[in-house]
């Protein structure tokens, strides 16, 4: 069913009213707001005051300073009287075009930018006036009623909640209560713009409005009932809301299965997190447990055991080093025996045994002190000593000094040998 309400027919005034294009009113009917009957009608603007206002707001505008064209724009939105109606109809369209504009560029602003622009509380009253569709009731009073308001500014109009509303439903309710208040397209009176614009409106209301409210099956039945458009023009809004609709679902279903993977990968995370955690978990109390055992392992043995020990190792080590002399001169005795045996045996010149076992046992014994803890460090220092001693020998200058050396110290030992037997003597 179509929810466009029938246009009440318009009211003409005869007389001294002073009528333009229908939109006046007479100067006995009560001024808006709520004003008493007796009270007379306020003074209005002229066409070329506005005309005016609106050239310096143009200006303002194109060089954003916002605030004050919407300043300068005021007393003609608020104008009790309403003398906007009087402006042709291309002043009017021009005039609430620019306060839109105005609003529209208000809205688009952030926090901060708009604050500061128009202060922390008049930007936040601007906005919730485009949000709430409160700008429309604003035009519509100074229009005097739905019906009459031009269709250029209802597109505008259309448009500027479709930006910055939140709720679709209020520019839906907004459209259908112009259409409603309209006269129908199908009278003879209307002129080509004006179908073109109402055909605009039906797009807007039809392919932008109904589907961000959901209402797809009453799209396709205001388009299939409209006479502002054509069927050329009701096969193209076909067309656009089935792709609009294949679109929309296309778009659901994405976001579905990217939440869905994002659930997914949430749940993989926490998941290795937990084990993770478990992972140190079972660690620090392996290790805590291992540390526990080490300590009362090492708190069991007592200072004496420990010194017990150590005693018994180094024993042990002395007792090896005696062991592998033990074992060396038996090795020595065991080659000298073989070598007095050997002579007899064969009956040839008996050898210097004595000089292979003193060679022989001076190197066993020279092979068990290496393997004590100071045996290396002495046998380099004699091997030290003995280069020492060779190299002193070798050189003429150093057996000179040691030559008068010791002859020196055999006079003085002769001296003193000789002084003894005197005082014997005596």
């Amino acid at each position: 069913m179509l929810r466009v309400i029938p246009h009440p027919p318009r009211t003409m005034f005869n007389g001294n009213n002073n009528m333009q294009n229908g939109y006046s009113q007479p100067q006995n009917v009560a001024a808006p707001y709520g004003r008493q009957a007796q009270q007379p009608e306020q003074t209005r603007l002229p066409p070329q005051a506005i005309s005016h206002i609106y050239k310096s707001c143009t200006n303002l505008f194109l060089t954003r300073r916002l605030p004050e064209a919407l300043a300068a724009l005021q007393p003609v939105v608020n104008d009790p009287s309403a003398s906007i109606r009087q402006c042709p109809r291309a002043l009017r369209i021009k005039f609430w075009g620019l306060y839109l504009a105005i609003l529209d560029a208000a809205a688009k602003m952030t926090v901060s930018e708009g604050k500061a622009t128009w202060g922390a509380k008049e930007w936040p009253e601007l906005v919730a006036k485009i949000r709430s569709g409160a700008v429309w009731d604003e035009v519509n009073r100074q229009y005097g009623d739905e019906g009459r308001v031009d269709a250029d500014v209802v597109v505008t109009l259309a448009t500027l909640l479709l930006s910055h509303s939140p709720e679709q439903s209020i520019t839906q309710k907004k459209i259908e209560a112009y259409l409603g208040a309209v006269p129908s397209a199908l009278s003879q009176d209307e002129d080509p713009k004006s179908m073109m614009q109402r055909s605009k409106i039906t797009e807007l209301y039809c392919l932008h409005v109904l589907p961000r409210v959901g209402d797809w099956d009453y799209a396709k039945e205001f388009t299939q009932m409209s006479t502002d458009i054509d069927d050329e023009q009701r096969e193209v809004f076909f067309m656009h809301l089935d792709k609009l609709k294949a679109d929309m679902e296309t778009r659901e279903r994405e976001t579905r299965e990217l939440e869905k993977l994002r659930d997914q990968e949430i749940e993989e995370e926490e998941e290795r997190l937990e084990h993770e955690h478990r992972q140190r978990k079972s660690h620090s109390r392996a290790a805590s447990v291992s540390s526990r055992t080490s300590r009362r392992r090492g708190s069991s043995v007592k200072p004496a055991e420990r010194s017990v020990a150590r005693d018994e190792t180094a024993a042990a080590a002395e007792a090896a080093v005696k062991k592998r002399l033990a074992i060396a001169a038996k090795e020595s005795k065991k080659a000298a025996a073989t070598a007095a045996v050997v002579p007899r045996a064969t009956g040839r010149t008996k050898p210097n045994t004595s000089l292979i076992t003193s060679t022989t046992a001076l190197l066993s014994r020279m092979q068990a002190y290496m393997t004590t803890n100071s045996g290396p460090f002495s046998m380099l220092q004699t091997i030290v000593m003995l280069a020492v001693i060779a190299w002193m020998t070798n050189n003429k200058r150093m057996r000179d000094k040691i030559r008068r050396f010791l002859l020196l110290c055999w006079i003085k030992i002769a001296k003193t040998v000789g002084m003894g037997m005197k005082v014997t003597y005596v």
